[in-house]
């Protein structure tokens, strides 16, 4: 049997009636149906929601005595930027010294704070969270 793919959200009869009269009134949008109108719809949405979001692509968990714990959620992962001895902060899941997590790490105030606490110098900001 073949799998479902597709699933059939519910509508009030009104709005499935407004949606069908303004696709007739308007052949020009190219919408043939109510389903494909509300496909777009829905997308449209989800963009929207992507883009007010921005910078949420991380969250701070936690600030330890030698690393921050960030959620990435593009990447469903935890991770951890550590501070080195030398200042400079690294990445256990880029391996790296300047990735977004550190960028983002290193706009953290709690982050600066304990930088300051463990008297090592600051890497400079870039704009780039």
């Amino acid at each position: 049997m073949p799998r479902k793919t597709y699933s059939t959200p519910s509508l009030p009869k009104e709005l499935t009636r407004e949606i069908a009269a303004t696709i007739e009134g308007h052949p020009e949008t190219g919408y043939s149906s109510v389903s494909d109108f509300c496909r777009d719809a829905v997308r449209r949405r989800l963009d929207e929601i992507k883009k007010e979001e921005g910078d949420k692509r991380f969250a701070h968990i936690n600030v330890y005595d030698d690393h921050v714990t960030i959620a990435d959620r593009d990447q469903v992962k935890f991770v951890n930027v550590y501070f080195k001895e030398s200042g400079k902060p690294f990445c256990d899941l880029d391996e790296t010294t300047d990735c977004d997590h550190v960028k983002y790490a290193l706009h953290l105030p709690e982050v600066r704070e304990a930088y300051k606490r463990k008297g090592l110098l600051l890497p400079p900001l870039s704009d780039k969270k």
